[in-house]
C-alpha cells in the first residue's frame, strides 16, 4: 500500500492485472477516490459510494497488462505503465472527470435503477515507448521529472518532450500556420496529444479540421543510473516522500539494495550507488536457490524516511533502520 493512505485511508489506488492487485495508489485531490488497473486499463473509483467512476485506456490505452502508476503530488496527473513497454500520462483534472467524481458522491445504487454513468477516457495526454524496451515495471514521478526502469540493469531519469520545450510547440498542419498546442499541467509542459491534419475548403460550407491521432512524443534522457544485477522484471524501487532518497532491490546474485541521493543531484548523478548489503540467511528456497540470494521484488521508505523495507522471493523480509 502506498506511505500516504495512513494520511487519507479512505483514498486508493489499485492497480489489477488480470485479477491480480499489482499496485495500490492514493492521492489527496479528492478524499474517498481510488485507481484501480484491470487487465489494459485503469479504473477510478469512489469507494465512499462504491461507484466506478472512470476508466482510462481503450482506443490508445495500453496495449498489454499495466504493471504500475503513480499519481503527481498535485494530483492533476497519473503516470502509467506496463508489459507493453509503453509509459503514458493522464490527465485527472478535467471538467469531465471533476463532474463525474462530484456525481459519484451523490449516487446511490439501491435507489437508482440506472447505472452510473461511466467516464471513459481512450487518449492519454503523453505517450511513449522510446525510454525502454522491455516491461516497464515501475515508474514514478520526479517533479516534473519521470524516474521509470525494466529489465535493463539501470534506472532511468528523463523527462516528457524537449529538454527546452521546443518539442511542446507542434506546427498545425492545418493551412500549414504553426501553433503553440502545448499544456502546462502542474507545472509539466506537455505537447498536446491531437493536432489537425488538414480542414477542406471547398466551395461548400467549410468541414471543421479533423483531430488526428494521439502520436508517440519526444521524450528526454537526461541519466541512466546503471545497477548489476537488476535484469529481472517485477524489481520495484521506492522513493522516499521527500524525494531525496531512490532505493532499488538486485534480482539476482547476492541480496543487496542500491541507494541513491536524489537530495544531491549531482552525487547520484556522478557517484556510484551505495549499496545496503543484507545480513547473512542461511536456508535454500525452491529449485536450491540459496535464501541469501533472493530476488528483492520491493523497496518501500517509512513515511519519515527512516526506515526502508524489503521484500524478496521465498518470503524473505528484510528492514534497515536510519541510524
Amino acid at each position: 500500500m502506498d506511505s500516504t493512505a495512513s494520511r487519507h485511508p479512505s483514498l486508493l489506488v489499485m492497480l489489477v492485472t488480470s485479477g491480480n492487485i499489482e499496485e495500490i495508489r492514493t492521492g489527496c485531490t479528492y478524499a474517498n477516490k481510488r485507481l484501480i488497473t484491470c487487465n489494459y486499463t485503469i479504473r477510478l473509483w469512489n469507494i465512499a459510494s462504491h461507484v466506478l467512476v472512470c476508466i482510462f485506456g481503450g482506443a490508445e490505452g495500453h496495449r498489454a497488462e499495466v504493471l504500475h502508476g503513480d499519481l503527481s503530488l498535485t494530483g492533476d496527473l497519473l503516470l502509467s505503465a506496463g508489459m507493453d513497454h509503453c509509459v503514458k500520462i493522464w490527465r485527472l483534472n478535467t471538467p469531465e472527470l471533476a463532474n463525474a467524481v462530484i456525481d459519484s458522491f451523490n449516487y446511490r445504487s439501491r435507489s437508482n435503477p440506472k447505472p452510473f454513468p461511466v467516464l471513459v477516457q481512450h487518449f492519454p495526454e503523453f505517450s511513449s515507448r522510446d525510454v525502454h524496451g522491455n516491461y516497464v515495471d515501475c515508474a514514478r514521478w520526479f517533479g516534473s521529472l519521470v524516474i521509470s526502469k525494466s529489465c535493463e540493469n539501470s534506472v532511468t531519469l528523463w523527462k516528457p518532450g524537449g529538454l527546452d520545450d521546443s518539442s511542446a510547440n507542434i506546427p498545425s498542419l492545418c493551412n500549414g500556420s504553426p501553433s503553440n498546442t502545448s499544456t502546462d499541467v502542474g507545472g509539466l509542459r506537455l505537447p498536446s496529444r491531437m493536432q489537425h491534419i488538414g480542414s477542406y475548403t471547398g466551395p461548400e460550407s467549410p468541414i471543421p479540421p479533423a483531430p488526428g491521432v494521439p502520436t508517440e512524443h519526444k521524450t528526454s534522457i537526461i541519466h541512466q543510473l546503471k545497477a548489476t544485477d537488476c535484469n529481472l522484471w517485477y524489481i520495484r524501487f521506492d522513493i522516499d516522500l521527500k524525494n531525496h532518497v531512490l532505493a532499488l532491490g538486485t534480482g539476482t546474485g547476492p541480496s543487496r539494495v542500491y541507494l541513491w541521493d536524489l537530495k544531491y543531484p549531482e552525487n547520484a548523478l556522478n557517484l556510484p550507488a551505495q549499496v545496503l548489503h543484507f545480513p547473512t540467511v542461511s536456508g535454500v528456497g525452491p529449485g536450491g536457490m540459496p535464501l541469501s540470494h533472493s530476488a528483492i521484488r520491493q523497496t518501500r521508505f517509512a513515511d519519515d524516511g527512516d526506515i526502508l523495507l524489503c521484500v524478496g522471493d521465498n518470503g524473505l523480509i528484510v528492514r534497515f533502520d536510519k541510524i
